[in-house]
C-alpha cells in the first residue's frame, strides 16, 4: 500500500524531509529531519532496496523521530535525523557503487542542515570511507566496528540488568550482521546458550562454529523458547499477532523500532503477556554513545557505552516502578522530560 508522506509530515511534528537524486549515478535519498531542540541532527544512513520511494521517505521520518527518543532518553545533545539511500540492482556495481556514494556525500555537503551522518544498514566501513573522501558531514571518530561493538555492549548491559548473571542465559539472536554478530560474541564471552538466525544462513553458520551456538531456521527465530530474544535486523518485528506466540521473558537488541504501530499499545501487549521489553532507544544507544563520545582507546569506548546505556537502563527502571508502569512508558516519559526541559513549549516526539 502506498504510504502518504505528506500526510506523515502533517501529523507529526518533523522539520524537514529533503529529497537527493543524482541524475548521472542513479543515487537517490531521502534525509529526515525531526527536531533539533537537544541540538544540531544526528543520525545513521541505511542503503535498503524499498517497494516505493514514499515507503522509503516512511522510513526515514520513522527512524529520525527514533533518534530524537534515544538522544533524549540517553541525554546527548543532538537532534533526532536519519537518512536512507534507495537500493536497487545498480548498488551491486562497484563503480556504480562508489559514485552514487560520492554523489551522496556531495549532496551531504550543499543541504543547508548541519545533518551529520554514520553507519546503519547496508553502510559498513567500506562506504563509510567514500563518504568521507565526498564530505564532511560523515561521523569519523569512532571505527565502525568500534561502533557496532558499543551498540552490542549496550545491549549485553541490558540484558544484565534484566536477567542477572547471563552464564547458561539462552538467548536468540535474529540478525547476526556487524552489531548482532558482535552481541554474540559478547554473549558467548559471558557464557550464554545461543541461538543465532540471519537471511545469510552461512554467517550465521560460521559464527555458531565460533561461538559453540547454534543455528535456526529465520522463520522460527523469533518464536524461540529462551530467557531472551534480542532482535538485531530489521525494525516492525513485534505486533499484536505475533505476541500472543512468543516464549521469551526479555526482548533487547540492536535493532531499531522493533514495535509495530502504535507503539504504546504494543509495549503494552507484551507487558500484559509478563515479558520484559527494553525500547530499542535505551537498548541500542551504546553505538551513539560510541560515536559521539569517544574514549582513548577502543576498548575503553564500548565500555563506556556499555555503563552509560546500565546507567541509562536504571535511570528507566527506577522511574517504571515509580510509576508502576512498563520500561517503555517510562523511558517516554523521561526522553519527554528531557526535551522540554530544553524547549518548555514544545513536545517534538
Amino acid at each position: 500500500m502506498m504510504i502518504e508522506t505528506g500526510e506523515l509530515l502533517d501529523c507529526t511534528d518533523f522539520e524537514r524531509l529533503i529529497w537527493l537524486r543524482d541524475r548521472s549515478s542513479g543515487m537517490r535519498a531521502v534525509v529526515a529531519i525531526h527536531d533539533r531542540t537537544l541540538g544540531p541532527p544526528r543520525g545513521g544512513t541505511r542503503l535498503k532496496a524499498y517497494t516505493n520511494p514514499a515507503d522509503a521517505a516512511a522510513d526515514a521520518l520513522r527512524l529520525a523521530a527514533a533518534m530524537t527518543f534515544k538522544f533524549a532518553l540517553h541525554q546527548l545533545p543532538w537532534g533526532g535525523a536519519k537518512a536512507v539511500l534507495l537500493g536497487d540492482e545498480g548498488w551491486g556495481d562497484p563503480e556504480l557503487r562508489r559514485r552514487r556514494l560520492w554523489a551522496y556525500g556531495r549532496a551531504l555537503s550543499e543541504l543547508g542542515v548541519d545533518f551529520r551522518t554514520g553507519p546503519d544498514l547496508g553502510i559498513g566501513e567500506p562506504e563509510l570511507a567514500v563518504l568521507r573522501e565526498a564530505s564532511d558531514r560523515v561521523e569519523g571518530a569512532t571505527p565502525h566496528d568500534d561502533a557496532s561493538a558499543g551498540t552490542a555492549a549496550g545491549v549485553l548491559a541490558c540484558l544484565e540488568e534484566a536477567l542477572g548473571d547471563l552464564a547458561g542465559a539462552k538467548v536468540a539472536v535474529q540478525g547476526v550482521g556487524a552489531t548482532g554478530g558482535s552481541l554474540a560474541r559478547q554473549l558467548a564471552e559471558r557464557g550464554a546458550q545461543l541461538l543465532l538466525a540471519d537471511v545469510d544462513e552461512a554467517r550465521a553458520r560460521a559464527l555458531a562454529e565460533e561461538t559453540g551456538g547454534k543455528v535456526v531456521a529465520i522463520e522460527r527465530i523469533l518464536l524461540a523458547d529462551v530467557d531472551a530474544l534480542a532482535p538485531c535486523a530489521t525494525g516492525g518485528v513485534f505486533g499484536p499477532e505475533l505476541i500472543p506466540e512468543l516464549r521469551c521473558r526479555v526482548i533487547a537488541g540492536t535493532a531499531n523500532a522493533v514495535l509495530t504501530d502504535p507503539a504504546p499499545d504494543t509495549a503494552r501487549l507484551l507487558a500484559e503477556r509478563g515479558i520484559l521489553y527494553v525500547p530499542d532507544a535505551l537498548a541500542n544507544g551504546g553505538g551513539a554513545v560510541a560515536i559521539t563520545q569517544p574514549q582513548p582507546s577502543p576498548r575503553e569506548t564500548v565500555a563506556h557505552a556499555r555503563e552509560h546505556v546500565r546507567a541509562t537502563y536504571q535511570r528507566v527502571q527506577a522511574r517504571a516502578r515509580e510509576r508502576e508502569s512498563d520500561l517503555w512508558h517510562a523511558a517516554w516519559e523521561l526522553a519527554h522530560e528531557r526535551l522540554r526541559s530544553v524547549a518548555p513549549t514544545q513536545d517534538p516526539c
